[in-house]
């Protein structure tokens, strides 16, 4: 018989069952087949497109996750200043997350370079290095760095 345990939200969850992985992303991540990342977890991708949709999306997703990847940056920082953009972000991880999901492992995306605007360029550089200041003594929140300098891209 499977061991359980429970959890505020969770009335039973099976001790032996594979990693939950929930994935949400801008767009970026539809080209990702979530069935072949991994064996070693089930892997849930959902595409949001902006921070606002995210935070939606996570008041009413469904399950159980034991690691909510966010990749959800790179729409908004074309509108939105990098300090917005920080703090909208930290209230998804402690507001939509974190109270939902109690001891979460969370992994954030650092906003991939916009190469179609040097402004947009930038932008993406400053909110990188404010989420690594604000998450800097986050115990539960990874930052994961897909930045690819291409410089001859944006000169």
């Amino acid at each position: 018989m499977d061991r359980v345990h429970t959890t505020e939200n969770a009335s039973a969850i099976p001790e032996n069952r594979k990693p939950q992985i929930l994935l949400i992303g801008t767009s970026n991540v539809g080209g990702i087949d979530a069935d072949r990342l991994t064996s070693e977890a089930d892997v849930h991708k959902v595409i949001q497109y902006t921070l606002d949709d995210t935070a939606k999306y996570l008041n009413s997703a469904p399950g159980f996750p034991n690691i909510v990847i966010l990749h959800s940056l790179t729409n908004d920082i074309k509108v939105i200043k990098p300090q917005s953009c920080v703090d909208k972000l930290y209230e998804i991880v402690t507001t939509d997350v974190e109270a939902k999901w109690p001891g979460i492992s969370v992994i954030i995306s650092l906003a991939t370079p916009r190469y179609d605007d040097i402004k947009h360029f930038n932008s993406a550089q400053l909110t990188n290095a404010l989420i690594r200041q604000k998450f800097n003594d986050t115990s539960n929140v990874s930052l994961v760095d897909v930045n690819v300098f291409k410089l001859n891209s944006i000169i």
